[in-house]
């Protein structure tokens, strides 16, 4: 039977060009039906629809034609509406827009106090719910000392205790560490196994692949459905709907064009590490395993001799200083950062990397230790942060956070008027950097809140680049990208380090991301800056960035997994790397 059932659901927002109201249209009579106990992934690029569609599935927005049902209700039954926000639970993108509570037991409460479920019942359900999620160990903890991935749970924890059946997720994982990603994957593949419905919007293809059926959205319509072994078997399908196939998926095509697998459409690392170890068994190979290796391996002890544009020295911070909340988050943190550079900074959540930012934007003041722009010392002085600042470029992890005015092209004036230039010319640098980013024109006079998550980012990025910084500082900027959209944003990144000389500090999450477009990474963890190197080196040391919660490219993990079962390859970071490093050992040994 199905949970929900949507037939030919059409929906347009309004949007305001100049004061005038138009329509836009989302979805275009889509019929879809998704199973009681199924587990759905639904992908599709930036303004494909997906997230309009998971809106109507929980009465957050009402079909202009066609209609919905749920459980066999239809959305426009008023009377219904309680129940099938009952049913169908919805975790948004953002962990922070949806906790309330002053503690995890009282947020996961919330729901069911509304309902007026009494007191003893509700104590049980918000313990059943916490075990669910695997954190009733922090039911007393206050949700701004949990990491993002806690906060997400603790979110489904609170869907779980209302006993929703369905759970639909936007984006859920976008923001998050690779640790908490993974704990939060195995949370639903565990609620799914429970029998509950599970609705995935991802971008993440590795994440879709743990689904029953994916179902791709293009322009307001589905495109296309399968099994994960069905879609990802088809590139053209992914690629001609701006998306791409899974690391793992890619990396088995690569072996399978070089001969050494058979055509198998590769879902789980496990699975492909154990047919290129079987094809071995007849042949013999001395383990070559790398040695292992702690932080102080991967430092850069070497002085560099260039002139740094910005330089940390000894740095340190520590919120709530002489409070009872006081916490050291930086410690003695030494850096320098040259121009022309794309640099890379990863840590878990909470290692700092945010507060780190904020210092060398001049955000934040260290406790101690000095600033130096262009090897001169910066004194907090107004007029001196003033000019960090102008040279510094921030654009933040949520981009609605930095945008605030009528429409797009004042946004991105807005920054270059108030550091001094012209009406006139703070105009043409918008115009132009607007353009660079890829938003048309036609968007220049609306709202920036009526454009898809990725256009937002894309302007903010927009408001830091027409004020011409020379270091360019982005927290997480392809989050809760597609693929071409993120193509196009690294594209774009490049080309301002190569054609106008701006240094890129690029902090992520996506450890391929990293791999593929940085030169130099950094690592924080505990306060400390504990690795400084190029990615090909820092990667290598697979076991220790896992003890520091971080991970490495999918391919350098299967690398890391053969080197275990005796298959003496060396670890690359990319695909075509690892197929040939794979490739080149099979040759060598034959």
């Amino acid at each position: 039977m199905e949970m929900i059932k949507t037939e030919n659901v059409s929906y347009s927002y309004d949007v305001w060009i100049k004061d005038v109201k138009h329509k836009r249209e989302a979805l275009h009579g889509i019929n879809l039906d998704i199973h009681k106990g199924e587990f759905v992934a639904i992908l599709g690029a930036n303004g494909s629809g997906k997230s309009t569609l998971a809106k109507h599935f929980n009465v957050l927005l009402q079909p202009d034609e066609g209609r919905v049902l749920v459980n066999g209700r239809s959305t426009e039954d008023k009377d219904a509406v309680w129940e099938i926000r009952s049913t169908v639970g919805m975790v948004f993108q953002n962990p922070d827009n949806q906790i309330i509570g002053s503690s995890v037991e009282e947020d996961v409460a919330f729901g069911l106090e509304n309902r007026k479920v009494p007191s003893c019942e509700i104590r049980s359900k918000v313990a059943d719910s916490l075990k669910a999620v695997g954190l009733f160990t922090n039911r007393k903890f206050s949700p701004s000392k949990l990491s993002g991935g806690q906060k997400q749970r603790v979110a489904i924890a609170g869907i779980i205790a209302l006993d929703s059946n369905c759970i639909v997720l936007d984006e859920p994982t976008s923001m998050l560490d690779p640790l908490s990603r993974k704990e939060l994957m195995d949370v639903l593949v565990k609620l799914h196994r429970q029998g509950r419905t599970i609705v995935l919007i991802t971008h993440h293809t590795d994440e879709a692949a743990l689904a029953e059926r994916i179902v791709i959205m293009n322009n307001g319509n589905v495109t296309a459905e399968g099994t994960p072994e069905e879609i990802f078997n088809k590139p053209s399908v992914l690629y001609d709907n701006g998306l791409d196939i899974p690391q793992i998926t890619e990396l088995g095509r690569a072996l399978s064009k070089r001969g050494i697998l058979r055509g198998k459409c590769y879902l789980k690392s496990d699975e492909l590490v154990a047919d290129v170890l079987g094809s071995t068994k007849d042949r013999r190979f001395n383990i070559m395993g790398e040695a292992g290796c702690n932080a102080e391996d991967t430092e850069c002890d070497a002085e560099d001799d260039r002139d740094s544009l910005l330089e940390l020295r000894k740095v340190s911070f520590t919120y709530g200083k002489r409070t009872i909340n006081e916490k050291k988050v930086l410690e003695d943190i030494e850096v320098k950062l040259y121009p022309g550079e794309f640099t890379g900074l990863i840590g878990s959540s909470g290692a700092g990397k945010t507060t780190l930012i904020k210092l060398m934007n001049g955000l934040l003041k260290p406790d101690s230790g000095k600033l130096l722009l262009h090897n001169e010392v910066l004194e907090n002085k107004k007029h001196r942060l003033s000019l960090l600042r102008s040279k510094v470029g921030l654009v933040f992890q949520y981009p609605e956070h930095q945008l605030f005015c009528k429409t797009v092209l004042e946004d991105v004036v807005f920054g270059p008027k108030h550091i001094g230039m012209t009406s006139e010319d703070a105009e043409e640098s918008a115009r132009k950097c607007l353009q660079l980013v890829g938003i048309d024109e036609k968007y220049f006079d609306i709202s920036p809140f009526d454009l898809s998550g990725g256009q937002m980012r894309r302007v903010a990025i927009a408001g830091v680049l027409a004020m011409k910084p020379e270091l360019l500082i982005l927290d997480e900027p392809a989050a809760g990208l597609d693929p071409k959209s993120k193509d196009q944003m690294f594209s774009l990144l490049e080309s301002l380090r190569k054609e106008n000389g701006v240094s890129i500090l690029l902090v992520s999450h996506d450890m391929e991301d990293i791999a593929k477009y940085t030169d130099r990474v950094l690592v924080l963890h505990d306060k400390k800056l504990v690795a400084d190197d190029t990615p090909e080196k820092v990667f290598k040391h697979v076991e220790m960035l896992h003890t520091f919660g971080l991970d490495v490219p999918v391919v350098t993990n299967v690398l890391s997994k053969l080197q275990e079962g005796g298959f003496p390859v060396k670890r690359m970071i990319t695909v075509d790397a690892a197929a040939d490093e794979v490739y080149q050992v099979f040759q060598e040994r034959s």
